[in-house]
């Protein structure tokens, strides 16, 4: 029962509030965004548990006894699929998007979108299976079909199933409605408001157009942008970036080729592996594949940001932030903490709030105001992020004013 209770760990993810568990990015590309007019799939899984979880990560193969072999990117004791592609071509990639606490049990997402993997051949299948089940949280199921060259995108709530769909040759997912019957709902329109997901829709929308034709290099560059609309700096690991610096894993999908690219740790920073799930069926001998199943001549090259030694800086940025955040440095050596801290990630507003909030937590209240004010003139993840220092400012403030 508990194994089966953690595959609902992905739903229960989207119902906590000001986590930033999920906030996955998703494209599906054709025609003239690709260069040889194919489908290219791209995904990034932003599910962030801590830094091991998102180490493991395991690229499992299936031969079930009914259905359609299928190979997906997974962790020990996850059977559920969250990116994956079966022999048909068809690929199938999870979205969260904001939902209520659940009131009742249903099926989790993952298990329904593995139940599309093995047993849909085609789209028309993939819409019957998503209909006839009931999940407890809301999701978006982005689907595409090889033979049929189409990529469309499952929406469901506990209540309701949409299909949205578009005669465009390209197709963005990121964390909201936008098929007819769901789009205008309240929950969707405020979570557009107050989160990242418009912000990550624009951005990959703006690098659409400027990197045409699209191959998997260029797709991987896409998944791993780190800055904002317009180029904005937006601070190492912020929510608005298409690359958080958090992912689980990243895949890229050709479905034509049944090929798919999974990215090495850390995040999506490593090499891109491809595996032509073609070859691997077909060569595996007694159930078993071969020793070396990776295309190492597709092989997408590690981000600079990684082998650059940037990628290190972050890395230390992350355990000061942390020691900071235990209340852990030494009061003697504080104005060298902040300035190094600041130094390795200037542009996130989480650097200034948290030396903010050590601050307060010790009472001086007149210096906080200062990183406050620093935090709030940065790019916030999202509007309730913004609005939460802003009260802190405020209280210090009042504070001041109570006792002057």
């Amino acid at each position: 029962m508990r194994i089966m209770n953690y595959h609902a760990a992905h739903d229960i993810g989207h119902t906590l509030q000001d986590i930033n568990y999920v906030g996955c990015t998703s494209v599906s590309l054709k025609g003239k965004f690709t260069f040889d007019n194919n489908l290219l799939i791209g995904r990034n899984f932003d599910f962030y548990v801590n830094d091991d979880f998102c180490r493991n990560k395991i690229v499992a193969f299936y031969r079930p006894s009914t259905g359609h072999p299928f190979a997906m990117v997974t962790w020990a004791g996850m059977i559920g699929v969250i990116s994956g592609m079966n022999l048909k071509g068809i690929t199938i990639t999870i979205n969260g998007v904001k939902s209520d606490i659940p009131k009742h049990s249903a099926t989790p997402v993952s298990i329904l979108a593995r139940e599309i993997l093995q047993y849909a051949g085609n789209l028309k299948e993939a819409k019957e299976i998503a209909q006839k089940r009931s999940i407890f949280v809301s999701e978006l199921l982005m689907v595409s079909s090889a033979d049929e060259k189409r990529t469309i995108i499952i929406e469901k709530t506990p209540e309701k199933t949409d299909v949205y769909e578009n005669d465009a040759e390209s197709v963005i997912c990121t964390n909201h409605f936008q098929g007819d019957i769901l789009k205008n709902e309240h929950f969707n329109i405020t979570n557009i408001k107050e989160s990242s997901t418009m912000y990550r829709y624009n951005r990959v929308n703006e690098l659409l157009n400027k990197n045409l034709p699209f191959t998997a290099e260029k797709m991987a560059e896409l998944l791993r942008e780190k800055k904002g609309v317009g180029n904005a700096e937006l601070g190492l690991s912020n929510e608005k970036a298409i690359n958080q610096l958090k992912a689980h894993h990243s895949v890229i999908f050709i479905p034509e080729k049944l090929i798919m690219y999974v990215s090495a740790s850390p995040y999506n920073l490593g090499e891109y592996m491809a595996y032509n799930i073609n070859n691997i069926f077909t060569n595996a001998t007694n159930g078993c594949p071969l020793k070396d199943i990776d295309d190492i001549n597709l092989t997408i090259a590690a981000d600079n940001f990684l082998v650059s030694g940037e990628f290190k800086k972050y890395e230390e940025y992350k355990k000061m932030l942390e020691t900071l955040q235990t209340n852990n440095i030494y009061s003697n050596k504080e104005d060298d903490f902040f300035n190094t801290l600041c130094q390795l990630n200037p542009e996130y507003y989480l650097t200034y709030s948290s030396v903010g909030n050590y601050l307060r937590n010790n009472k001086r209240y007149k210096e906080a105001i200062s990183w406050y004010s620093k935090s709030l003139c940065k790019e916030f993840h999202n509007i309730n992020e913004y609005k939460k220092i802003k009260k802190e400012l405020d209280y210090c403030n009042n504070h001041i004013r109570a006792n002057a």
